[in-house]
């Protein structure tokens, strides 16, 4: 859809939302009615990116660089993981969602946090998302790098509307991948 050749440096938001009005007006030229479920890396989580997508009526899941604001937000949350482990139960892992607003965001969007306890300590992970609160949990889990499996595959199918249609494309993590919901 977008091949660019472009300096190796971190894109400015502005860069961002441009590439992904051309690719989303590529594929909607083609497809007009499917829903767009566009996932990224936390560099390109910034208000004009977000504000590009909420425009164009696109789900999105984003990483989002975590902060001394979240950390201390995370706090409890970890301790709740790290008093649930033990050896019979080695890594516990807990999802928790809160609306935010980012520094350079004009409103508050909501994060999904996963915790994690492990013999090695606790960890906080966070993203941005337009998603439900079902979808958002299983394609959280996914972004966040827990492997999906059959069963969350198959509540992952059920929750895309019959109406909406589904096309093939590639999960491009590095690059901002933009991927249809129900192909994960």
């Amino acid at each position: 859809v977008l091949s660019l050749l472009r300096p190796g440096k971190r894109p400015s938001g502005v860069e961002v939302a441009k590439i992904l009005r051309h690719v989303i007006c590529r594929i909607r030229k083609h497809w007009p009615k499917v829903a767009i479920l566009v996932r990224a890396d936390c560099q390109y989580c910034s208000e004009p990116a977000l504000a590009q997508l909420e425009a164009m009526r696109c789900d999105y899941i984003i990483g989002f660089a975590i902060n001394s604001k979240l950390l201390e937000i995370a706090v409890p949350w970890r301790a709740q993981c790290e008093a649930r482990r033990s050896k019979y139960m080695p890594r516990v892992r807990r999802f928790h969602q809160l609306l935010y607003q980012g520094r350079e965001w004009s409103r508050r969007r909501k994060l999904v946090a996963r915790i994690e306890a492990t013999s090695l300590g606790t960890d906080a992970r966070f993203i941005v998302t337009s998603l439900s609160a079902q979808a958002r949990v299983a394609f959280a889990c996914d972004m966040m790098g827990k492997v999906m499996d059959d069963c969350c595959c198959e509540e992952m199918q059920a929750l895309r509307s019959p109406e909406q249609p589904s096309v093939g494309a590639a999960d491009a993590r590095g690059a901002g991948g933009v991927v249809a919901p129900g192909l994960v």
